[in-house]
Parts: C-alpha cells; structure tokens; sequence
C-alpha cells in the first residue's frame, strides 16, 4: 500500500513538472522565434541625396508585437510586453523616425518561475 502511495506521489511529480517545462519551453520559443518578416514588413525607407535612411514604422510594428506576443497566452496568463523605440546604437530616440526598437518580455511560467528576455532589432542605412 505504501508503494502505491509513492507510486501516485511520484506520478503527480513527474505530471507536474513536465507541464512546467512544457511551459517554459512554449515561452522561450515564442519569444526566440519572432518571424523576422514582422520587422520587414514595417520597414521604410526615405531617399535624399542619393542616400537612403531607413526606419521603423512605429504603430504597426508595436501592433504586429502586440497581437503576436499573445500566444503567451497559451503558455501563462502573467506576461508584460514593452516595447520601446530607439536609434541604431540602442539609445532613447524621441524622433519620428526610430532605426531601433528594444523588446523586453516579462512572464511568470509555472511555479512562480520568472522568464526576463530582452531584444534589440534595429535597421541599417544604405547608400544602394
């Protein structure tokens, strides 16, 4: 009877924790594999001078990142996603034309387990 009783303890364990990795596996992924058609598609580019400067389309990007990063939701239902614009060197950028944007994703998988990623993309100039 007692080896039962380990038996289903031990079952309960093994339940457990494989839904923990499942989870921790689901987020990482998620975050790790960001189509990066999502950042091309929202690409412009501004011609002068023969010299092209390329930039971040802010609202559709951040709303492309947003609706995408909601797959979390089959994986934890306590996520923050910021989403922060800058230039090329990772700096604050408070023009209109961002060449950079920093993602951080903050996710609580099970037990408590806090996932912290942060990404930086940012787009080239081109004198093509």
């Amino acid at each position: 009877m007692v080896i039962i009783f380990f038996a289903l303890i031990f079952a309960m364990l093994m339940f457990t924790f494989s839904f923990g990795a499942y989870s921790m596996n689901g987020i990482n992924r998620t975050v790790m594999y960001i189509p990066m058609e999502m950042f091309q598609k929202n690409v412009y580019v501004l011609e002068k001078n023969d010299t092209s400067f390329f930039y971040f389309e802010e609202i559709k990007l951040k709303n492309d990142l947003t609706e995408y990063f909601t797959r979390l939701e089959k994986y934890t239902n306590d996520y923050t996603l910021t989403i922060m614009f800058t230039n090329a060197q990772g700096k604050l950028d408070l023009s209109l034309r961002h060449q950079g944007v920093r993602i951080t994703v903050n996710a609580t998988a099970y037990f408590d387990y806090n996932y912290k990623k942060t990404m930086f993309y940012h787009v080239g100039e081109s004198n093509e």
